[in-house]
């Protein structure tokens, strides 16, 4: 979870804080998904469309490539997992190049995941995840794809699977989950039996999924059992029925387009998806309700730090609190309402956002007018997971003093998207793209830092991220100009970020020349000779925006050198003071 704790907070006002999160549980849908289409074992539309009608929380798939061509691209695969499971969603898949990898999505955090080998077979292993349930117990997740080669080396296979999940030293008490396509020909196989024996769950205690007609085989001729979900006796115990729509499945889904009815209840699916060319496989899906205690969640402690006067007095803080959580949670939406409410933002993390006891979250108040009136303000959340809802009331919020505070904090860029105009090109940056306040992310057409760094005659700062636009981009990389390009900023969740609206520069690029914005809070940029770049600098004016922006396009005598420069326009820190209230003046 990300701890919420940027700058300032809303000084002394009356912070109180209300949590409707009481005992509770959560209902969590594991599937098993082998739903691959086509000539080149990957996800196409009939597969996606599965996913997006059955919505689970957590998928375990086996051959997961994306797209006709059967990618693994990490941008390619980042953007499908956004588009079918949503934002909020993390992913994994097992490290390598194998063929058809082993791989498992999840809508809650996941915070050690890895392969472990299959010595049976060269083009995939066993892919794990330990992923940060609701709750105080964690579930560990193999995504398992064994061979049709025969029984025995099957259960060779599950012999050594269940090898190495006694040696991953799980804490007694957390919930495993051991799913995908098994291939196996009867419920009662060897393979079967081995994990039955390590998840604690025999036969008769474990659920059997069964699709409308009460038919539990899961192949596409709809008469082996080849795939399964099958839990540890600790999350058996909270097993519970599947229920979509107005339709309920007491032991499981076993998902067949052909079968299900009415097709509404799983929008978009379309009839023949579960019989499209070479899917070979029904998804299965499994629902748990977990309970999640009260001590999961507290709301504690507030800081008040102020910076020191502006010119013009006028307040432009940001506020800071620290949630103090045992189990991450999502957060979905912030909805301001009171006296001015309008004034009031969160101003990070980007939402939805998984939240954690190391995650800031900002909040600003920026009145339009100092008219000396004190504001009353509840800040309400929408959350997936603990708590379901909780309540900030901000009461009698009054300023003395403007100020712009720095929060120290990164921004997170992961997901973000550079769109290149006329002469088109996009880059999305990659996961684990956090640039620092007041720092930059540098991106390069196609050449690795220290070229960069040799061609420019520069060192890029310890303050600036250097991207190769062609390792993530691709193609010709990133970005391309060859006159009249433009370009924008969107976030990760497609808002365009910079400029509000358009296009920078204004006016276009033209070759041999670069392009220096004058300040961040206008669209206007400096034509200067390209000798006179400066990647990872800005020389304009900062305007405590609080947003990353563009402020460097440049062409160069050698094209793969070619760069776009983005800032992280944040708030400047200043000396802090501590003030008892606020008041506008």
């Amino acid at each position: 979870m990300r701890r919420f704790c940027p700058n300032a907070l809303f000084t002394a006002f009356l912070l109180v804080f209300v949590s409707a999160a009481s005992a509770q549980t959560q209902r969590i849908r594991i599937m098993a998904a082998n739903t691959t289409s086509g000539n080149n074992q990957s996800y196409l539309e009939p597969g996606e469309r599965i996913f997006q009608g059955l919505k689970p929380d957590i998928a375990l798939l086996q051959e997961f490539t994306i797209g006709s061509s059967a990618t693994q691209d990490f941008t390619a695969t980042n953007n499908w997992v956004t588009s079918n499971f949503g934002p909020e969603f993390s992913w994994m898949r097992e490290p390598g190049n194998e063929q058809i990898p082993n791989g498992i999505i999840s809508r809650w955090p996941i915070i050690e995941s890895g392969e472990w080998n299959d010595a049976e077979v060269s083009n995939r292993d066993f892919a794990w995840a330990r992923i940060d349930l609701p709750g105080d117990k964690d579930l560990w997740a193999v995504s398992v794809h064994l061979l049709t080669r025969s029984s025995g080396v099957r259960n060779t296979e599950a012999q050594a699977l269940v090898g190495f999940l006694n040696a991953a030293n799980i804490p007694s008490g957390d919930y495993v989950v051991i799913g995908g396509d098994f291939n196996t020909g009867s419920r009662s196989e060897s393979a079967v039996n081995t994990f039955r024996g390590y998840l604690g769950v025999n036969s008769s205690a474990e659920k059997t999924p069964v699709d409308q007609n009460g038919n539990d085989d899961t192949n596409a001729n709809r008469n082996k059992p080849y795939d399964w979900v099958m839990p540890n006796a600790a999350l058996n115990a909270h097993h519970t029925s599947v229920v979509i729509g107005s339709s309920t499945y007491p032991n499981g889904l076993v998902f067949d387009s052909r079968v299900y009815t009415p097709l509404s209840e799983v929008s978009p699916v379309q009839y023949g998806d579960s019989g499209a060319s070479n899917m070979q496989h029904m998804a299965i899906v499994r629902d748990f309700l977990i309970p999640i205690a009260d001590s999961d969640f507290t709301l504690s402690g507030t800081s008040v730090n102020f910076g020191t006067v502006n010119a013009d007095d006028k307040p432009f803080n940001d506020s800071s609190i620290t949630l103090q959580v045992g189990k991450s949670f999502t957060l979905n939406s912030v909805q301001f309402t009171g006296t001015n409410s309008a004034e009031f933002s969160l101003v990070s993390p980007t939402l939805p956002a998984a939240i954690s006891s190391t995650t800031p979250l900002a909040f600003r108040w920026n009145p339009g007018a100092n008219d000396n009136l004190s504001r009353s303000v509840t800040a309400s959340f929408s959350t997936t997971g603990i708590p379901s809802t909780f309540q900030i009331f901000l009461a009698g919020a009054t300023n003395e003093q403007g100020g712009n505070g720095g929060n120290g904090l990164p921004l997170d860029a992961s997901g973000y998207t550079i769109e290149q105009f006329n002469g088109t090109a996009t880059i999305t940056l990659p996961a684990g793209t956090s640039v620092p306040e007041r720092g930059f992310i540098v991106i390069g057409r196609d050449a690795s830092k220290a070229e960069f760094e040799s061609h420019w005659n520069t060192t890029l700062g310890a303050n600036v991220i250097y991207i190769d636009g062609k390792s993530v981009a691709g193609g010709n990389g990133f970005p391309v100009i060859n006159g009249d390009e433009e370009y924008s900023l969107e976030n990760a969740s497609g808002a365009q970020v910079d400029p509000a609206s358009g296009t920078v520069p204004s006016g276009s690029v033209s070759t041999s020349n670069s392009y220096t914005r004058t300040s961040t809070n206008g669209t206007a940029f400096t034509n200067r000779a390209v000798a006179q770049a400066t990647p990872g600098t800005y020389e304009g004016t900062s305007a405590d925006t609080g947003k990353l922006v563009i402020t460097e396009i440049s062409d160069a005598s050698t094209y793969t050198y070619e760069f776009v420069e983005l800032y992280y326009d944040a708030f400047t820190p200043e000396p802090v003071q501590q003030k008892d209230v606020w008041t506008v003046k």
